[in-house]
């Protein structure tokens, strides 16, 4: 157990500063968006012992995959490659005393650690991990997570190719950062997948089964970091740039949670 998070987390860490590496070159800190997702992933196989062979196993691993391709292809292709830099990283090295590429490297190996503890449900979930309910439920909210958070980050692409000035359309209208939610959502399910393990007695090393509830800080540590941290920034960047008319979308809006807009 402790062999697999060690190794998991020297891949991720290598990829960081591959990562931290490129956004020397292109100088976009903004790359390790990308990275995030890729490194998640990794962590993942590693954690779980490369490819599943049992059925409901794949299943987890492959809407793994497909979560993790679309998000960093949806960053890579609609910001990095359009030399987006992300507002949220300047203001943080702003407030660096020392040297700004030095806190860019360890702000990214700290994400990359952040990494490993997010992909740790797939250090319970087997190779034949058998179904039941928990699991069941939990395929079904990952699914429900990925397909919603692909359409609210198209309806913020398509907001900004209209040069719409605050996304309140679509999901947009009943959250203030419905693609975060829904993020935590995936999590949720991938946590209940890993605590599922516990259920049947389907892992290759019972000694770890009392451990499964260690799943359920992946998404217990998301939320706090979304909820702590990426959007109070994301708020206050948003109120310098757009003013009053995102303090009037404040009002009316729902800040995570979907929930009917108030008149």
């Amino acid at each position: 157990m402790v062999e697999s998070i060690v190794l998991s987390w020297l891949l991720v860490a290598g990829l960081m500063f591959l990562a931290w590496c490129i956004g020397l070159l292109s100088r976009n800190p903004s790359v390790i968006d990308v990275f995030w997702p890729i490194a998640i992933l990794f962590a993942s196989l590693m954690l779980s012992g490369g490819i599943a062979t049992g059925v409901v196993s794949r299943l987890l691993q492959l809407l793994l995959l497909i979560w993790a391709v679309r998000l960093a292809g949806y960053l890579l292709f609609k910001r990095v490659l359009h030399r987006h830099v992300d507002k949220r990283y300047i203001y943080l090295s702003d407030a660096w005393s020392g040297s700004n590429q030095f806190g860019f490297f360890i702000n990214f190996q700290l994400q990359g650690v952040l990494a490993v503890v997010i992909a740790m449900p797939f250090l319970f979930i087997d190779h034949h991990l058998s179904l039941n309910v928990l699991n069941g439920l939990a395929i079904i909210i990952i699914i429900i997570g990925i397909m919603a958070e692909s359409v609210a980050d198209t309806q913020l692409i398509n907001a900004k190719d209209q040069a719409i000035t605050v996304c309140n359309t679509g999901l947009w209208q009943y959250s203030r950062h419905p693609n975060y939610f829904f993020e935590c959502l995936i999590w949720l399910g991938f946590g209940l997948a890993g605590w599922s393990a516990s259920l049947p007695s389907s892992l290759r090393d019972e000694s770890i089964l009392h451990f499964s509830w260690l799943s359920l800080l992946s998404p217990v540590l998301l939320l706090f970091i979304i909820l702590k941290i990426t959007i109070p920034l994301t708020e206050k960047l948003s109120i310098q740039a757009k003013g009053a008319a995102y303090r009037q979308y404040q009002q009316h809006t729902s800040m995570f949670i979907p929930l009917p807009p108030k008149k």
